[in-house]
């Protein structure tokens, strides 16, 4: 008996010890990702976390396996293993078509990270129309959050977007792994996600988880702003996503380098027709927030120069619409700015009242769809029941607004606005 025993005892440490390999072999390697990226000029880029380093790469299979090298830094971060000590790999992808679904493998010394599955790259148009998916107040970890993903998967747009708070409650590290990642990756390792910061997220280290996991344009003039704010470009759509923690508190007068000076710079350079904003805090709500008056004051006379027709927001756990705007009144559909909030992306939700400039205006957990064509653009709310629950349409090219002349289209709308 004893020695059944003896034999027993080494059997189930025998168990024990390859159980336990087997474990450690089957965690080395893919950590975190597939994550869908663009640059300033809208290529796109890839990236992943491996839990060792190693020559990391991509095969792209569209027109013959193709292989684009990553770089690779070390990753050390206030998270739960294997995240807190893991190594990050970006990898810039060549030109692909446009429009085109591109089948790829993540590797690793050559090693396939996860045999036995492929991704699928859905690379955006460089023409109309553009389909944008943008949410807000999101990453809260509920039902809520994956119903709205599942309308956002349904619908698969070309490109999504976020207005802020993507982590709650303080935009840790494993918030984001846990609510965002852990939701989203799927729809990430397909189409480009592009966010913005909200205070959520900037309540740890100032954003620093944000920064970390996001390889965002780097196109920021001051240094330590790069990937806190940027612009990019989509075909003929140019996009503008702004911080509206950090850095619109250091606007000042003095300084020439700032937010503020940075935005009207950026929107003045850009010839493309359709213009959108994005960022947190909205210059106009009639919810339990209010309107954002230093985003008011220090943002929208910015964006009404620049010719931007669309401004997405959140920070309201609510919907909102405005009616088009432009020197603090309501105008024409094509004179102004119409104003969206898109908060209701997950987490609980507010009540919402309404004020002078207020279209549309509900407590609902929905995503926004904006689909941008050559003069026309068409916005549909959709609740986590599937329902469009708001709808607005602006015809960018209505011959009423059509200059009499290339010069006077300039001085009466800004830059290009009406190109056709």
């Amino acid at each position: 008996m004893r020695r059944v025993g003896v034999w027993l005892w080494l059997s189930l440490t025998m168990v024990l010890v390859l159980v336990t390999c087997n474990g450690r072999r089957a965690s080395q390697g893919l950590v975190l990702g597939p994550l869908v990226q663009l640059d300033a000029a809208g290529h796109l880029r890839l990236v992943w976390w491996t839990d060792r380093p190693g020559q990391a790469a991509v095969r792209l299979e569209s027109a013959g396996a193709t292989v684009v090298n990553a770089t690779s830094r070390a990753w050390h971060a206030a998270a739960s293993p294997p995240l807190d000590r893991a190594w990050q790999h970006v990898a810039d992808l060549p030109a692909l078509p446009a429009g085109a679904r591109v089948a790829y493998h993540l590797l690793l010394d050559g090693v396939d990270l996860t045999p036995g599955v492929t991704y699928t790259l859905r690379v955006p148009p460089n023409t109309f129309p553009l389909r944008l998916a943008i949410i807000g107040d999101f990453g809260a970890g509920t039902q809520w959050e994956q119903e709205v993903h599942d309308v956002i998967a349904a619908r698969q747009p070309d490109l999504i977007l976020t207005a802020g708070d993507n982590a709650y409650g303080r935009g840790r590290y494993d918030e984001f792994r846990a609510r965002v990642f852990a939701v989203y990756g799927d729809l990430m390792a397909q189409m480009p996600f592009m966010p913005a910061i909200g205070n959520h997220d900037n309540y740890t280290q100032h954003a620093r988880p944000y920064l970390d996991f996001f390889v965002l344009p780097e196109n920021a003039w001051r240094p330590r702003d790069r990937e806190r704010y940027y612009s990019f470009d989509v075909g003929d759509v140019h996009i503008v996503v702004l911080d509206t923690t950090d850095p619109l508190a250091a606007i000042g007068e003095r300084a020439q380098d700032d937010m503020a000076d940075w935005l009207a710079a950026d929107l003045a350079a850009t010839d493309k027709p359709w213009r959108i904003a994005v960022f947190h805090h909205p210059p106009y709500s009639a919810g339990q927030h209010g309107s954002h008056r230093r985003a008011r004051d220090l943002l929208v006379p910015i964006l009404e120069a620049g010719g931007v027709q669309f401004v997405f927001n959140g920070h309201e756990h609510d919907y909102q619409r405005t009616c088009p705007i432009r020197g603090n009144t309501c105008v024409a559909p094509e004179q102004g700015i119409t104003y969206v909030i898109t908060g209701g992306g997950g987490a609980w939700l507010r009540p919402t009242g309404t004020d002078w400039f207020t279209a549309r205006a509900m407590s609902v957990h929905e995503a926004a769809f904006l689909t941008l064509e050559r003069c026309r653009a068409r916005l549909e709310v959709v609740d986590t029941s599937g329902r469009v629950v708001d709808t607005f349409t602006l015809q960018r090219c209505s011959s009423q607004y059509l200059p009499l002349s290339p010069v006077r289209c300039r001085l009466a709308f800004g830059p290009h606005p009406c190109v056709l």
